[in-house]
């Protein structure tokens, strides 16, 4: 079966049901050929993902395979009040220059840098040092949307 852009324009719910039919057919065996710009609906819905750029094929695999590995982590830590006056830039400095910090909101912030244990280390220190009780501190890894602006060399726009 071949699905082009198959939830194009549609709201949460409907494209919720749209995937669950399409994973069904999977699971009876149905072989399905799903083009797509939404990222997360291949990474989700997809055995195999092939990544083309203006016509040219520049990645093939798994979601998996596609995802693992990378250069960059992603920390994300919501706290429980809002961040000391001139806390999140003191992070910054003692990430470096390497890691790049943004505040979402008062009681958000995101870390991005390298994949190693250190940025959680300096986080959970900072957090103890600044008396900053965090509600949750999330460790992400890439996902395909990363994985196609590395490859095309495009960044997200801001």
């Amino acid at each position: 079966m071949f699905v082009d852009e198959p939830t194009a324009g549609l709201d949460p719910q409907i494209r919720r049901t749209v995937w669950e039919l399409l994973e069904e057919l999977r699971g009876d065996g149905v072989t399905v050929v799903l083009t797509t710009h939404y990222l997360e609906e291949a990474e989700r819905l997809a055995d195999r993902v092939h990544i083309l750029d203006h016509g040219r094929l520049v990645a093939s695999g798994s979601p998996l395979e596609l995802t693992r590995g990378g250069t960059v982590a992603t920390i994300r830590l919501v706290v429980t009040q809002p961040f000391p006056p001139g806390s999140p830039q003191a992070l910054a400095r003692a990430l470096g220059p390497a890691t790049e910090l943004r505040v979402l909101d008062e009681l958000s912030l995101q870390v991005s840098g390298p994949a190693d244990g250190s940025t959680l280390s300096v986080v959970s220190r900072w957090c103890e040092d600044h008396s900053v009780l965090p509600e949750s501190l999330v460790l992400g890894q890439r996902n395909l949307e990363d994985v196609f602006l590395e490859l095309t060399g495009r960044e997200r726009a801001s």
